[in-house]
């Protein structure tokens, strides 16, 4: 009696195996046949700066591919210095999401002969030297060049005819020369100057915004 309880027992282990990898199997199958999981939409995101009609052939050879089927390959331009990364979403039942996320420029650059974009992290991304409006004219840290980043956020499509010196840069408004440094004091400076003390001059030829809580002003004042 036990020796059929326990054949009775392995039969029972086996079958019940079989049952588990046949429904498996089938629930696998009709995951991966049926055309419900078909993918139909794709769509890209965040692809501004990278060959959009190469990421659309690369996206467009997943369609009527099945989703569970899906597998990310990498191609050449996921290797652009645009990049940071890149994530294939999948929505299920039938759409895919291809994220692109891309360093943001911050303004074009002309160090020396060579131009590039200044981006978000600092990097370092080749350009044409057409329409430059700002030149290191002595060498900058990083450190620096982030301050000036954040003036030029801030205040950087009023000024033209940029130039980086080491301690301090140069810039016009219209035809007012700002002197400044690479500091929040230009910030505050300048939002001064701005609203305040420019209203008191008819003209203005140079304003020099370096130390923090003075401006120094060379023009004619209004009724001068």
């Amino acid at each position: 009696m036990k020796k059929f309880k326990k054949v009775f027992n392995s039969i029972t282990v086996v079958l019940l195996v079989f049952v588990i990898v046949f429904v498996v199997k089938f629930f696998f199958d009709f995951l991966t046949r049926y055309d419900y999981f078909t993918i139909k939409n794709i769509e890209i995101r965040g692809a501004n700066f990278v060959n959009k009609n190469r990421l659309a052939t690369y996206c467009n050879s997943f369609r009527f591919n099945n989703i569970f089927l899906l597998k990310f390959k990498e191609i050449d331009d996921f290797h652009s210095k645009w990049v940071k990364k890149v994530s294939l979403k999948k929505i299920y039942p039938d759409k895919v999401e291809l994220c692109v996320y891309e360093r943001k420029p911050l303004f074009r650059i002309k160090s020396g002969s060579s131009c590039y974009y200044l981006t978000d992290d600092l990097n370092r991304i080749e350009s044409d030297c057409e329409n430059i409006n700002v030149i290191v004219e002595e060498p900058l840290s990083n450190h620096l060049l982030l301050g000036f980043a954040k003036i030029y956020k801030h205040f950087g499509k009023d000024f033209h005819h940029i130039k980086l010196f080491r301690t301090y840069f140069k810039a016009y408004k219209d035809n007012t020369e700002l002197i400044g440094t690479y500091n929040n004091e230009f910030l505050s400076n300048y939002r001064a100057y701005s609203e305040k003390i420019s209203q008191l001059y008819k003209s203005i030829e140079r304003v020099d915004l370096r130390i923090g809580g003075k401006i120094y002003v060379k023009g004619a004042l209004d009724g001068a």
